[in-house]
């Protein structure tokens, strides 16, 4: 586990966590392997310019392909009983940590090697952002758990406002008093 999530609250528990595999290295692992084979290929037939500027696009793509991996396929999400955290990249890492009320809706994306191998790309968005998680394997289960989660506390926020407010309007009901007589009225007359 992120050295970054150790710390848990007095009685929150872990519901699910996810992070990508090395299964996700295999796609740049490939392009790797065929920009490697492009450069040797022309190398071999070009003269001294074209090695250059060739050599120099490929700095260019391989920088890019580097940046662009590095920050997508290390993923990893804990989903708690209370917020959902994640972190994201390998030099430079993203972190997020939201409580689960302000959580709004959690996606899915998979493309067709995703679905018949579970992994695929969640998003969620929460407190105005968007946070993208990408080669996530079971995305599905990430997705109907944290959904499950959110419900549950939505459940429990709207459950104590209504209890909230039924005390407060016993309360009031109780305390009204007839200004003439000085006597308590019952509920609901006197309006």
């Amino acid at each position: 586990m992120s050295k970054q999530f150790d710390r848990l609250s007095e009685g929150e528990q872990i519901i699910l966590t996810a992070r990508s595999g090395w299964r996700s290295y295999i796609q740049p692992a490939c392009v790797a392997l065929i920009l490697g084979g492009v450069t040797y290929t022309a190398f071999q037939l070009s003269g001294w310019l074209l090695r250059a500027l060739l050599l120099a696009v490929v700095v260019a793509l391989a920088g890019w392909a580097l940046r662009f991996y590095a920050l997508r396929l290390r993923a990893f999400l804990v989903l708690t009983d209370r917020r959902v955290y994640g972190e994201l990249g390998f030099f430079v890492t993203r972190t997020m940590e939201v409580p689960l009320s302000q959580v709004g809706g959690v996606y899915i994306e998979q493309n067709p090697l995703g679905r018949i191998t579970g992994r695929g790309t969640v998003a969620i968005s929460a407190a105005g952002s968007l946070f993208v998680f990408a080669h996530i394997p079971a995305c599905v289960k990430v997705r109907d758990a944290l959904m499950k989660q959110v419900e549950l506390v939505q459940d429990a926020d709207d459950k104590r406002r209504n209890e909230a407010m039924a005390a407060a309007v016993a309360g009031r009901a109780r305390s009204r008093r007839c200004h003439r007589h000085g006597k308590r009225l019952k509920r609901g007359a006197g309006r």
